[in-house]
């Protein structure tokens, strides 16, 4: 599934924003019908795993058919992101470019990794793991890494 490259990014939707995440992130996808609420789970053969809903976490409003989990494992536990769609194919970058230290602080948000250009377009990266690791507890209260 995710290519080798390390500068390889698969360009997500929420609403009308635009991010990119890590290919080699991303251990499986699962599509999902939108059930106009935000999804909390998802049974899978790894059992129940959590999910963090990136458009309430962006505060937007979903408007897609269809929503699609990204899921990967944080330590030895399968979580899940679900954004609105993912592009088909990733996107291999030449290079990340740092936010400036104004913009990006990491008391403000640490799951922002940096910015690439998408089309010549700017998407902010997500970084996956730290997401988890930062907003998944405030979605379940049981959740530990």
């Amino acid at each position: 599934m995710p290519p080798d490259s390390a500068l390889a990014f698969y360009p997500v939707q929420i609403a009308d924003q635009r991010y990119a995440v890590s290919a080699t992130a991303i251990k499986a996808v699962r599509r999902l019908p939108n059930v106009g609420a935000e999804l909390t789970n998802l049974h899978t053969r790894w059992g129940r795993v959590p999910l963090c809903d990136l458009a309430v976490w962006a505060a937007v409003q979903s408007q897609a058919e269809q929503r699609v989990a990204l899921l990967l494992t944080v330590g030895e536990r399968w979580v899940g992101v679900v954004v609105d769609a993912i592009a088909d194919a990733a996107v291999d970058v030449a290079a990340v470019l740092e936010l400036p230290s104004l913009i990006h602080d990491a008391s403000v948000d640490p799951t922002i990794a940096g910015v690439i250009l998408i089309d010549a377009v700017p998407c902010l990266i997500l970084d996956l793991e730290t997401f988890v690791i930062v907003h998944m507890p405030l979605v379940h209260e049981d959740f530990r890494c």
